[in-house]
């Protein structure tokens, strides 16, 4: 299956790259034939090096999405982290402005009161 999809592949990368002049026909001259043999085995090999070069490209930008993805995934755990450190720390300034709000009031009313008591003990 793998060796069919690399036929597959070449086959493709050949009849985009090699070049086919138009009306060519078979040379009926051996020399010409043999120079255009060693010109589509040249083009051969200059298509053989492209797609070794695509191939190579295309690995290293597959490693190159494999990290950005790993990267992703530990930016987006951080973040999660993140979110819920934030949670907790709004649950507990709630409390704590409870908390506050609780003293202040209690504080209001011993102020209140010692201020009732000094007026009491004015008068006598």
């Amino acid at each position: 299956m793998l060796a069919r999809m690399r036929f597959a592949r070449v086959a493709l990368i050949l009849c985009l790259f090699a070049p086919v002049p138009a009306g060519a026909q078979t040379p009926t001259d051996p020399a010409a034939a043999e120079k255009l043999l060693r010109q589509l085995q040249q083009d051969l090999e200059d298509n053989r090096a492209r797609m070794t070069a695509l191939e190579r490209q295309a690995s290293d930008l597959a490693a190159e999405d494999l990290s950005l993805r790993r990267d992703l995934i530990r930016a987006s755990q951080a973040v999660q982290q993140r979110e819920a450190d934030l949670t907790a720390l709004e649950a507990r300034l709630r409390d704590l402005d409870a908390r506050d709000a609780a003293l202040r009031a209690r504080m209001r009313d011993d102020a209140q009161a010692r201020a009732a008591l000094m007026a009491g003990l004015v008068r006598i």
